[in-house]
């Protein structure tokens, strides 16, 4: 008995230093083909290359006992693989007969000199993402002493403040959405087109009220009971059937990546028929909304159907963008811009509460994400955005820096307000995985300026209740 126990020990030892030498050669590979003191593989080859990498990474998350499985720090890693890999991998391994419905055009990317660094270049930033996990991680308490300890500190006082917050933003946003409906503002034979132009670029209110909306969610999963949680997933629910109706999608979707996440981190188990709704979204409504969203979601439900590869042929679109940093970086159309996009926000909100003195800064040519012809309507990324800043040392370090501060604060305890904080947070880590930059610092600001407001709160009553409870302060009175 105790020998076979033994031998299992040393056969996972095995396989975990195994892992990590096959870790250590593929990165040292990429690092050396893309800056091109190896060949460059062939668009295959660096297909199953990805995919060989991708599940070393994940078996390495996987078998680290300070994070947990689908945790935090994975659900942002596992984003990070589909956006990067998903499309092709797709095309490359499984053949072109799956994106028969894209123009060459738009798969054009697929087919430029670019296109592998560009693959290399992502896996860079997931092993490098790994790498940092596993250091940050590892001065961690083991999961199963920390869902120990949280079971045994719950503060009932945190917990109650985080749910009814959660409930408050989550009925605010309904609200917001009920009114436009009503007042004919949106409709739900509306195509995203109209909803875009009606909404998004006419109404300031929209990017506060997702902020709420993710936020609202994100506190109830991240402390609230099993009753509080589904009370908070059916008001949930409400607005994103406006928002999917619409064509909206990834608003939707951060928030549960990241719901997923914490509810691992808290040890909660996920039903089958939550599985079940959660699969029905990633792999017939998602890729359906993507599909027909220019012509209406009603008015399209006829072609409604199953697809298994559609949705991570959609998120791995994403690597176009850095295709195209790429090859404006080869024909020298493209210069670095060395943080600016990255300090550029703090500066501007620095601005707005600065009156009298400009601190706005002059903007580089280079700063063109969202002008440029070559990125229109494409989101970005934040491995195209980390090296379009410095380059390869960049994406490095971009990476470096979150895997290793996100696997740090995961692999703690975390009192309810804290956690319901740090998930608000990943949200917002998951959404620029797909974007630029620009709206993190503020939408972090809000945040932590929600955080630190709930937290006194939580001081201020407990200061009360321990004044009113001691004698000396009661005789004086």
């Amino acid at each position: 008995m105790g020998k076979s126990y033994t031998e299992k020990i040393d056969r996972t030892s095995y396989t975990q230093v195994l892992a990590w030498c096959i870790f250590i050669v593929f990165y040292m590979y990429c690092l050396l083909a893309f800056i091109k003191l190896f060949p460059h593989p062939s668009p295959i080859a660096v297909s199953w290359l990805s995919l060989i990498i991708s599940i070393v990474c994940l078996y390495i998350f996987k078998k680290n006992k300070r994070i947990a499985t689908f945790g935090l720090t994975s659900v942002l890693l596992l984003y990070t693989i589909l956006t990067q890999f998903g499309l092709g991998t797709i095309y490359y391994l499984l053949g072109p007969q799956f994106l028969v419905n894209y123009t060459s055009y738009t798969l054009r990317f697929l087919f430029s000199d670019q296109y592998v660094p560009a693959v290399l270049l992502g896996m860079i930033a997931v092993m490098t993402y790994t790498l940092s996990m596993s250091l940050g991680s590892l001065k961690g308490e083991p999961v199963s002493e920390r869902l120990n300890r949280n079971s045994k500190s719950n503060s009932i006082a945190q917990t109650k403040l985080a749910v009814y917050t959660g409930y408050i933003f989550l009925v605010i946003v309904f609200l917001y959405f009920a009114f436009l409906l009503v007042s004919g503002t949106i409709s739900f034979s509306m195509n995203y087109s109209s909803f875009r132009d009606g909404v998004i670029r006419n109404n300031g209110m929209f990017s506060y009220m997702l902020v709420l909306y993710a936020t609202g969610i994100s506190y109830i999963i991240s402390t609230g009971n099993r009753k509080q949680i589904k009370i908070g997933l059916f008001i949930y629910c409400f607005t994103a059937i406006i928002l999917l109706i619409t064509g909206n999608k990834g608003e939707v979707l951060y928030a549960i990546l990241a719901c997923i996440g914490v509810s691992q981190y808290r040890g909660l188990k996920i039903k089958p028929r939550l599985l079940i709704f959660l699969s029905t979204l990633l792999f017939i409504i998602i890729p359906f909304i993507t599909s027909v969203r220019q012509k209406g979601v009603l008015n399209s439900l006829g072609q409604i159907g199953f697809s298994f590869t559609d949705s991570f042929i959609e998120m791995g679109f994403q690597l176009r963008v850095s295709v195209y940093v790429l090859e404006q970086f080869s024909l020298s159309t493209r210069e670095f811009i060395y943080g600016f996009s990255y300090y550029n926000p703090i500066i501007n909100i620095i601005d707005r509460f600065i009156p009298f003195i400009p601190f706005k800064l002059e903007t580089p040519s280079s700063f063109d994400f969202k002008t440029s012809p070559a990125f229109s309507g494409q989101g970005f990324s934040q491995v195209a955005e980390s090296y379009a800043n410095f380059g390869l040392f960049g994406t490095i370090f971009f990476f470096l820096i979150i895997g290793y501060v996100v696997s740090k604060i995961e692999s703690k305890s975390l009192r309810p307000l804290q956690l319901a904080y740090f998930t608000s947070i990943i949200v917002i880590l998951i959404n620029v995985t797909r974007n630029s930059f620009a709206f993190v610092p503020g939408q972090i600001l809000l945040m932590t300026l929600l955080f630190f407001f709930l937290n006194s709160l939580i001081k201020k009553k407990y200061q009360s209740i321990k004044t009113n409870d001691n004698p000396k302060c009661l005789s004086k009175l």
